[in-house]
């Protein structure tokens, strides 16, 4: 069984080294039948946009569907778009391997129905929006908080079974739906050891969910580089915690006193 694992893992790795170095993505990937639901995005994020879609299937059945845009893919403009490319292609590789009750399913890639060179990473819409907006429109908080945190844990067991770190857990990245928690996005993630995306002077993540020695990694890991780990995704969960109790981000003069 650790054998598979580790065969798995190492394949993985290879496929991304593959990808990164031929600039293609596997064509099993890739998925067609997708019409959009509604024009404009349904959420802006700092580097993406999401759009509500639908998706008709291989036996014909529709299921509603989030896709997830990287706002560069559409701006002609903007010199590191083959990094931006990068970044696209290893959320992809990295979450088509999660097969998990509360992991968001990833469906696949859509490259039509947004103006080329655009592409959007397809999955199932969740639709009662994240934790922490279900949290506020659902009281009292210990009648759900207890259950969807568990999912929540049940999560990052599974991602740390399988030597994955999430890398940016928080309460934005927690989707509801039937009343069940699902992890989602995966643009930081990656594979423990085998992987030195994760490995890397700088900085990245939401910083307020960060654990110590990832904001002062000097101070804590002296000479060693900036690194994401198992240790760290349970630090976020902590803060997850608290966001969930408060309905909201928690207020700090600054960034590291968040910490």
């Amino acid at each position: 069984m650790q054998d598979d694992k580790l065969f798995r893992r190492r394949a993985h790795r290879l496929l991304n080294i593959l990808a990164d170095f031929l600039n293609i993505l596997p064509e099993e990937l890739a998925i067609h039948r997708v019409v959009l639901l509604r024009d404009r995005p349904v959420k802006f994020g700092g580097f993406a946009d999401i759009y509500h879609g639908q998706y008709t299937n291989s036996k014909g059945v529709k299921v509603e569907v989030a896709l997830k845009v990287l706002r560069a893919f559409q701006d002609q403009s903007f010199g590191g778009r083959n990094l931006l490319l990068q970044k696209f292609a290893k959320e992809a590789l990295v979450w088509r391997y999660l097969k998990h009750r509360n992991i968001v399913p990833f469906l696949g890639i859509d490259a039509t129905t947004f103006p080329t060179p655009a592409m959007a990473l397809v999955s199932h819409w969740m639709s009662q929006g994240n934790i922490l907006n279900y949290m506020a429109e659902n009281s009292p908080v210990f009648r759900y908080a207890i259950s969807l945190l568990n999912d929540v844990i049940q999560g990052l067991l599974y991602l740390h079974s399988q030597n994955v770190v999430h890398g940016d857990l928080c309460g934005r990245n927690i989707l509801i739906d039937g009343q069940q928690a699902y992890l989602t996005d995966f643009g930081l993630a990656a594979f423990v050891e085998l992987d030195t995306s994760i490995k890397t002077s700088t900085r990245k993540g939401s910083t307020r969910w960060m654990a110590p020695e990832l904001l002062l990694p000097n101070v804590y890991h002296p000479g060693l580089p900036f690194r994401q780990t198992p240790a760290s995704d349970v630090w976020a969960f902590g803060c997850v915690c608290c966001e969930v109790r408060s309905f909201t981000l928690f207020t700090f003069h600054n960034d590291f006193c968040a910490t």
